[in-house]
Protein backbone atom coordinates (compact mmCIF):
# COMPACT_ATOMS: atom_id res chain seq x y z
CA UNK A 1 0.00 0.00 0.00
CA UNK A 2 1.20 3.21 -0.80
CA UNK A 3 1.25 6.67 0.90
CA UNK A 4 -1.50 7.69 -1.47
CA UNK A 5 -3.87 4.76 -0.72
CA UNK A 6 -3.26 5.17 3.57
CA UNK A 7 -4.02 8.64 3.36
CA UNK A 8 -5.24 11.54 0.84
CA UNK A 9 -3.58 14.76 1.52
CA UNK A 10 -5.61 17.87 3.04
CA UNK A 11 -3.39 19.79 1.30
CA UNK A 12 -4.45 21.15 -2.42
CA UNK A 13 -1.37 20.77 -5.02
CA UNK A 14 -1.72 23.25 -7.89
CA UNK A 15 0.66 24.12 -10.60
CA UNK A 16 1.73 27.41 -9.98
CA UNK A 17 4.05 28.13 -12.63
CA UNK A 18 5.85 26.72 -16.22
CA UNK A 19 9.52 28.19 -15.94
CA UNK A 20 11.37 26.88 -19.20
CA UNK A 21 11.77 23.02 -18.59
CA UNK A 22 10.44 23.56 -14.91
CA UNK A 23 6.85 22.87 -13.66
CA UNK A 24 6.88 24.06 -10.05
CA UNK A 25 3.80 23.02 -7.99
CA UNK A 26 2.75 24.85 -4.77
CA UNK A 27 0.47 23.21 -2.14
CA UNK A 28 -0.64 24.93 0.96
CA UNK A 29 -0.03 22.62 4.12
CA UNK A 30 -3.14 22.54 5.77
CA UNK A 31 -1.99 19.37 7.68
CA UNK A 32 1.78 19.33 8.44
CA UNK A 33 1.20 15.37 8.48
CA UNK A 34 0.49 16.17 4.58
CA UNK A 35 4.22 16.70 3.99
CA UNK A 36 5.50 13.08 3.36
CA UNK A 37 2.60 11.91 1.74
CA UNK A 38 3.09 14.96 -0.76
CA UNK A 39 6.75 14.03 -1.19
CA UNK A 40 5.95 10.44 -1.47
CA UNK A 41 3.56 11.53 -4.37
CA UNK A 42 6.22 13.43 -6.19
CA UNK A 43 8.96 10.96 -5.44
CA UNK A 44 6.73 8.11 -7.50
CA UNK A 45 5.91 10.41 -10.04
CA UNK A 46 9.06 11.02 -10.75
CA UNK A 47 10.30 6.95 -11.34
CA UNK A 48 7.08 6.54 -13.31
CA UNK A 49 8.01 8.98 -15.74
CA UNK A 50 11.51 8.17 -16.24
CA UNK A 51 10.30 4.50 -16.23
CA UNK A 52 7.24 4.69 -18.41
CA UNK A 53 9.69 7.12 -21.34
CA UNK A 54 12.60 4.81 -21.71
CA UNK A 55 13.49 6.03 -25.20
CA UNK A 56 13.70 9.70 -23.26
CA UNK A 57 15.96 8.18 -20.45
CA UNK A 58 18.46 6.87 -23.25
CA UNK A 59 18.33 10.48 -24.65
CA UNK A 60 19.16 11.80 -21.58
CA UNK A 61 15.57 13.36 -21.14
CA UNK A 62 14.30 12.12 -17.74
CA UNK A 63 12.67 13.92 -14.83
CA UNK A 64 14.21 15.75 -11.66
CA UNK A 65 12.86 16.94 -8.78
CA UNK A 66 12.68 18.89 -5.52
CA UNK A 67 11.41 20.09 -2.55
CA UNK A 68 11.04 22.67 -0.47
CA UNK A 69 8.96 24.74 2.46
CA UNK A 70 8.63 28.17 2.56
CA UNK A 71 6.44 30.18 5.08
CA UNK A 72 4.56 33.07 4.36
CA UNK A 73 3.82 36.01 4.91
CA UNK A 74 6.46 35.43 8.00
CA UNK A 75 9.97 35.27 6.48
CA UNK A 76 8.54 35.24 2.79
CA UNK A 77 6.53 37.65 1.31
CA UNK A 78 3.65 36.36 -1.47
CA UNK A 79 1.70 39.06 -3.64
CA UNK A 80 -1.74 37.74 -4.36
CA UNK A 81 -3.83 37.90 -7.66
CA UNK A 82 -6.72 36.04 -8.66
CA UNK A 83 -5.75 32.49 -9.08
CA UNK A 84 -2.71 30.65 -7.67
CA UNK A 85 -0.68 31.02 -11.45
CA UNK A 86 -0.88 34.73 -10.56
CA UNK A 87 0.36 34.38 -7.53
CA UNK A 88 4.49 35.54 -6.68
CA UNK A 89 6.53 34.18 -4.05
CA UNK A 90 9.41 36.43 -2.99
CA UNK A 91 11.69 35.82 0.14
CA UNK A 92 15.12 33.54 1.02
CA UNK A 93 12.89 30.21 1.54
CA UNK A 94 12.05 31.05 -2.50
CA UNK A 95 15.84 31.49 -3.49
CA UNK A 96 16.95 28.67 -1.59
CA UNK A 97 14.44 26.17 -3.35
CA UNK A 98 15.31 27.24 -6.40
CA UNK A 99 19.50 26.96 -6.32
CA UNK A 100 18.36 23.53 -4.89
CA UNK A 101 17.13 22.77 -7.76
CA UNK A 102 20.18 22.66 -9.61
CA UNK A 103 21.66 19.57 -7.49
CA UNK A 104 18.87 17.71 -8.53
CA UNK A 105 18.81 14.41 -10.69
CA UNK A 106 16.54 11.28 -11.74
CA UNK A 107 17.78 9.49 -8.57
CA UNK A 108 18.81 12.14 -6.45
CA UNK A 109 15.54 14.27 -5.11
CA UNK A 110 16.84 17.05 -3.13
CA UNK A 111 14.87 18.47 0.08
CA UNK A 112 15.63 21.82 2.21
CA UNK A 113 16.85 21.20 5.06
CA UNK A 114 13.43 22.25 7.09
CA UNK A 115 11.72 19.84 4.93
CA UNK A 116 14.32 17.10 6.27
CA UNK A 117 13.69 18.26 9.36
CA UNK A 118 9.96 18.07 9.08
CA UNK A 119 10.44 14.06 8.17
CA UNK A 120 12.52 13.23 10.49
CA UNK A 121 10.32 14.84 13.28
CA UNK A 122 7.13 12.99 11.94
CA UNK A 123 9.63 9.83 11.88
CA UNK A 124 8.63 9.09 8.35
CA UNK A 125 10.03 5.78 6.54
CA UNK A 126 11.14 8.13 4.24
CA UNK A 127 14.03 8.66 6.34
CA UNK A 128 15.29 5.53 5.53
CA UNK A 129 16.13 6.73 2.35
CA UNK A 130 17.36 10.35 2.35
CA UNK A 131 21.24 11.13 2.33
CA UNK A 132 23.38 13.63 2.63
CA UNK A 133 25.30 15.50 -0.30
CA UNK A 134 27.21 18.09 1.28
CA UNK A 135 27.42 21.53 2.40
CA UNK A 136 27.23 23.80 -0.78
CA UNK A 137 27.00 27.47 -1.40
CA UNK A 138 24.02 28.84 -2.63
CA UNK A 139 25.12 31.73 -4.73
CA UNK A 140 23.01 35.44 -3.77
CA UNK A 141 21.71 33.49 -0.31
CA UNK A 142 22.42 33.28 3.21
CA UNK A 143 25.13 35.44 2.44
CA UNK A 144 27.00 32.34 0.69
CA UNK A 145 27.45 30.13 3.99
CA UNK A 146 27.44 26.43 2.68
CA UNK A 147 24.11 25.35 3.04
CA UNK A 148 23.27 21.48 3.90
CA UNK A 149 21.78 19.98 1.26
CA UNK A 150 19.92 16.76 1.71
CA UNK A 151 18.77 13.92 -0.78
CA UNK A 152 16.04 11.32 -1.17
CA UNK A 153 16.92 8.16 -3.04
CA UNK A 154 14.52 7.58 -6.20
CA UNK A 155 16.46 4.51 -6.52
CA UNK A 156 16.23 2.86 -3.39
CA UNK A 157 15.64 -1.06 -2.05
CA UNK A 158 11.67 0.67 -0.90
CA UNK A 159 10.83 1.41 -4.96
CA UNK A 160 9.45 -1.32 -6.59
CA UNK A 161 11.62 -2.65 -9.37
CA UNK A 162 9.22 -2.34 -12.27
CA UNK A 163 8.62 1.77 -11.22
CA UNK A 164 12.31 2.06 -11.59
CA UNK A 165 13.70 3.94 -15.11
CA UNK A 166 16.57 1.15 -16.04
CA UNK A 167 19.63 3.84 -15.13
CA UNK A 168 18.72 2.65 -11.72
CA UNK A 169 20.45 -0.53 -11.81
CA UNK A 170 23.70 0.54 -12.55
CA UNK A 171 23.69 3.55 -9.86
CA UNK A 172 23.05 0.49 -7.80
CA UNK A 173 25.63 -1.58 -8.92
CA UNK A 174 28.09 1.17 -8.81
CA UNK A 175 27.30 2.01 -5.08
CA UNK A 176 27.93 -1.48 -3.73
CA UNK A 177 31.74 -1.09 -6.11
CA UNK A 178 32.56 2.51 -4.96
CA UNK A 179 30.89 2.61 -1.31
CA UNK A 180 29.00 5.95 -1.83
CA UNK A 181 25.46 6.39 -1.27
CA UNK A 182 26.09 3.29 1.02
CA UNK A 183 25.71 5.86 4.58
CA UNK A 184 22.85 5.65 6.34
CA UNK A 185 21.76 7.82 9.24
CA UNK A 186 19.16 7.54 12.04
CA UNK A 187 16.00 10.18 11.88
CA UNK A 188 16.88 11.35 15.15
CA UNK A 189 20.23 12.38 14.22
CA UNK A 190 18.83 14.04 10.92
CA UNK A 191 16.47 16.05 13.46
CA UNK A 192 19.35 17.39 15.66
CA UNK A 193 21.37 18.08 13.11
CA UNK A 194 19.10 20.12 10.67
CA UNK A 195 17.48 21.89 13.99
CA UNK A 196 20.70 22.71 15.39
CA UNK A 197 21.87 24.40 11.75
CA UNK A 198 18.32 26.18 11.25
CA UNK A 199 18.92 27.43 14.62
CA UNK A 200 22.58 28.38 13.67
CA UNK A 201 21.66 31.00 10.91
CA UNK A 202 20.82 33.62 13.57
CA UNK A 203 16.89 33.86 12.53
CA UNK A 204 17.73 34.23 8.65
CA UNK A 205 15.75 30.81 8.67
CA UNK A 206 13.51 29.59 11.55
CA UNK A 207 11.78 25.64 12.28
CA UNK A 208 9.11 24.80 10.32
CA UNK A 209 5.52 25.22 11.54
CA UNK A 210 1.93 24.72 10.42
CA UNK A 211 -0.02 28.15 11.66
CA UNK A 212 -3.29 26.24 10.26
CA UNK A 213 -2.88 23.49 13.50
CA UNK A 214 -1.60 23.49 16.48
CA UNK A 215 1.15 20.61 16.69
CA UNK A 216 3.07 20.50 19.69
CA UNK A 217 5.80 18.89 17.85
CA UNK A 218 6.18 21.89 15.48
CA UNK A 219 5.65 24.58 17.73
CA UNK A 220 3.99 28.29 16.47
CA UNK A 221 6.29 30.65 18.01
CA UNK A 222 5.19 33.20 20.54
CA UNK A 223 5.97 36.04 18.10
CA UNK A 224 3.89 35.03 14.99
CA UNK A 225 1.05 36.70 15.38
CA UNK A 226 2.96 39.76 16.30
CA UNK A 227 5.48 39.09 13.31
CA UNK A 228 2.54 38.42 10.91
CA UNK A 229 0.96 41.69 11.56
CA UNK A 230 3.75 43.33 10.87
CA UNK A 231 4.55 41.65 7.94
CA UNK A 232 1.41 42.15 6.11
CA UNK A 233 1.27 45.90 7.24
CA UNK A 234 4.59 46.52 5.50
CA UNK A 235 2.73 44.35 2.27
CA UNK A 236 -0.43 46.68 2.56
CA UNK A 237 2.57 50.12 2.84
CA UNK A 238 3.80 48.97 -0.43
CA UNK A 239 0.78 48.03 -2.00
CA UNK A 240 -0.61 51.34 -0.96
CA UNK A 241 2.26 52.87 -2.39
CA UNK A 242 2.45 51.17 -5.90
CA UNK A 243 -1.37 51.80 -6.59
CA UNK A 244 -0.40 56.01 -5.63
CA UNK A 245 -3.35 55.87 -2.85
CA UNK A 246 -2.93 58.07 -0.18
CA UNK A 247 -2.66 57.01 3.23
CA UNK A 248 -5.80 59.08 4.16
CA UNK A 249 -7.79 57.99 0.62
CA UNK A 250 -9.57 55.19 0.45
CA UNK A 251 -7.28 52.84 2.39
CA UNK A 252 -9.83 51.02 4.46
CA UNK A 253 -11.20 49.22 1.24
CA UNK A 254 -8.56 48.62 -0.62
CA UNK A 255 -6.45 47.11 2.71
CA UNK A 256 -9.44 44.94 3.09
CA UNK A 257 -9.35 43.76 -0.67
CA UNK A 258 -5.86 43.10 -0.13
CA UNK A 259 -6.41 41.23 2.62
CA UNK A 260 -9.15 39.39 1.77
CA UNK A 261 -6.64 38.12 -1.24
CA UNK A 262 -4.33 37.08 1.30
CA UNK A 263 -6.82 35.29 2.92
CA UNK A 264 -8.48 33.32 0.03
CA UNK A 265 -5.40 32.57 -1.54
CA UNK A 266 -3.49 30.97 1.08
CA UNK A 267 -4.15 31.60 4.38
Amino acid sequence: MNYWERRKAESELELWKAIGDELVFVADIRNIEDVPLLVAGFRNATNGWNKQNEEYESRGVTVKAAAWLAGFPVMNSVIPGDSVTSLDFLGTSMDIGFRLCGFATPRRFVLSIDLAYVLAVLGDSLTNWCRFLDKLPLKGVLKNRPYPVFWLDCFSEDIDASNKPKSAKLAQLEDRVTGNGSTKFLAAEMESFSKCWIESTGGDLILPFCPHGDDSRFPIPESYSKDRENALSELEREFLEQGDIGLDEGQDDDVEEFRGDIDRNLF
